[in-house]
C-alpha cells in the first residue's frame, strides 16, 4: 500500500535523489519481507529481525532512534546511509533465499516427477573408502552430470542425447560458474550484519525455543484430538442412554399440547416416564450426563482460548501493519505538500512569448500529473491505514467479548 509513495519525484532526479530512492525502495522491500516472515513463523520472523533490530542500534545512537532490540521502527532505517540500508536489504534477501532452498521446489514440466526432492542440503565433498582423500560427492557428481543450463539460465536435466558424454555442469561448477545452492546458503549463515557475529549460545538457545513451541503445539494437537475422541465416545453413550430410559426430546409442539401446558416438560425428561420425570433417572446416568456437560464445557474452553491466542497473534500483526503504514502516509503528506508550494521554474532563453507560455503549461501539466499520483497514492494508503484501524478494533472488540466467555466457563 505505502510503496506507490516512495521516491515519487523521481523525474528529477539528482545525486541526492537517487540515492534516496534506492534507500526507499529497500526499506519497502525489508518491509514486505518482514511482514511476509511474521505472518509465516513466529521464532522465524525473531531469528531475522533481531540482527537487523541490533543492526540499526548500532548504527545509530538511542537519541536518534526508536528502535529497540525488540521492535524495528522503520522510520530509523531512512535515517541510515543508503549504503547500509542496501547491506540489510541483501543480507535478508541472502537468508530469506537460503531458507527457499531448503524447501521443496515447485515442480517444472520439464522434470520428472522426483526432480523436486532428489538434491536436498547435501555435503560436495566425502572421504574416499580408505579415509586418506577427499573427493567430490557421489550424489552431488551425479547431480552434475544430469544437468545443462537451460536457455533461462537455470539448470535442467539433461533429454535424450543432448549430452552422450554425460560431461553436464561439472566444468562449470570446477571453474566457478554455477554453485550448489546449500553450500551458497552455508556460506550465507556465516556472514553477519553487525559488528558482533552470532555465537553458538545464540544459535543453541533459539533452538530449545523453537523445539519447545513446537512441543507446545504438539501438546495442544494432542490435547485437540483426546477431546475429539472423547466427545465422540460421550456422544455414543449419551445416544445409548437415550434409548435405554427414553429420554427422546419432546417437540416444542407437543409440549404446548401437554396438560397442563407445561412447555418445560421438553428437554431431557422421559418421553412417557409419567409423573416425577427426571427424577426417575437412576443416579448413574445423572452423574454420566453431567459429565458429558462437563466435557463439553472443556472442549468449548480449548476451543475458546485458541481462538483467543489466535486473535492476539492477529491484532500483534495488525499493530505491526500500522505501525508500518503510518510513516508512509506522513511522508506522502509532506510530499504532497511540496508539489503543492513547489516554485514553477521558468528559467531559461525563450525566442517567442509563444515558446514561453507553451513551456510554461508544460510544467504546470507535469506537475499537476505528478500532483494527482501522490494525491491517489495518500488516499489508498489512508484507506488501508483505515481498514487497518477498523481491523485493530474488532479483533480487541472479540478478543474482549472472548475473554469474558472464558471467564464465565
Amino acid at each position: 500500500g505505502g510503496a506507490p509513495g516512495r521516491g515519487r519525484r523521481g523525474a528529477k532526479s539528482s545525486p541526492d535523489q537517487a540515492s534516496s530512492l534506492q534507500r526507499d525502495a529497500n526499506v519497502e522491500m525489508i518491509s514486505t519481507m518482514l511482514e511476509a516472515l511474521e505472518k509465516e513463523h513466529e521464532h522465524l520472523y525473531q531469528s531475522l529481525l533481531r540482527p537487523i533490530t541490533t543492526f540499526v542500534c548500532e548504527m545509530l545512537p538511542e537519541d536518534m532512534r526508536e528502535t529497540s532490540c525488540a521492535e524495528l521502527h522503520y522510520e530509523d532505517l531512512e535515517k541510515l546511509p543508503s549504503d547500509d540500508v542496501t547491506r540489510v536489504a541483501e543480507w535478508l534477501t541472502e537468508k530469506v533465499d537460503a531458507l527457499g532452498s531448503r524447501l521443496k521446489a515447485e515442480q517444472r514440466d520439464d522434470e520428472e516427477e522426483d526432480e523436486g526432492a532428489a538434491m536436498g542440503d547435501v555435503d560436495l565433498f566425502a572421504l574416499t573408502r580408505d579415509a586418506g582423500a577427499l573427493t567430490v560427492n557421489a550424489k552431488w557428481l551425479g547431480h552434475l552430470e544430469e544437468r545443462l543450463l537451460g536457455e533461462d539460465g537455470h539448470p535442467r536435466k539433461a533429454r535424450g542425447d543432448e549430452d552422450p558424454h554425460r560431461m553436464g555442469l561439472v566444468l562449470e561448477w570446477v571453474y566457478g560458474s554455477i554453485v550448489s545452492t546449500a553450500e551458497k546458503s552455508r556460506d550465507g549463515a556465516k556472514r553477519c550484519l553487525g559488528m558482533t557475529p552470532p555465537s553458538a549460545q545464540q544459535a543453541y538457545d533459539n533452538l530449545v525455543r523453537c523445539l519447545e513451541d513446537q512441543a507446545s503445539w504438539e501438546g495442544r494437537a494432542k490435547e485437540a484430538k483426546e477431546l475429539m475422541n472423547a466427545m465422540l465416545t460421550s456422544r455414543k453413550e449419551a445416544d445409548e442412554l437415550a434409548k435405554q430410559h427414553d429420554m427422546r426430546p419432546t417437540p416444542p409442539a407437543a409440549a404446548a399440547a401437554a396438560p397442563g401446558g407445561d412447555a418445560e416438560a421438553g428437554g431431557a425428561a422421559p418421553a412417557a416416564g409419567g409423573d416425577g420425570g427426571a427424577a426417575q433417572l437412576p443416579d448413574a446416568v445423572i452423574l454420566k450426563m453431567l459429565a458429558r456437560e462437563a466435557l463439553l464445557t472443556s472442549a468449548k474452553l480449548y476451543a475458546l482460548s485458541f481462538d483467543h491466542q489466535m486473535a492476539q497473534k492477529t491484532l500483534a500483526s495488525v499493530k505491526l501493519q500500522i505501525r508500518h503504514g503510518e510513516p508512509d502516509l506522513e511522508r506522502l503528506k509532506r510530499e504532497l505538500e511540496e508539489l503543492k508550494h513547489a516554485p514553477r521554474g521558468l528559467e531559461g532563453t525563450f525566442r517567442t512569448a509563444a515558446e514561453m507560455e507553451r513551456h510554461r503549461h508544460q510544467l504546470a501539466d507535469a506537475a499537476i500529473e505528478e500532483q494527482l499520483e501522490v494525491q491517489t497514492a495518500f488516499r489508498e494508503q489512508g484507506a488501508k491505514l483505515q481498514s487497518l484501524y477498523d481491523k485493530k478494533q474488532r479483533t480487541e472488540f472479540e478478543l474482549a467479548k472472548r475473554d469474558t466467555e472464558i471467564k464465565q466457563l
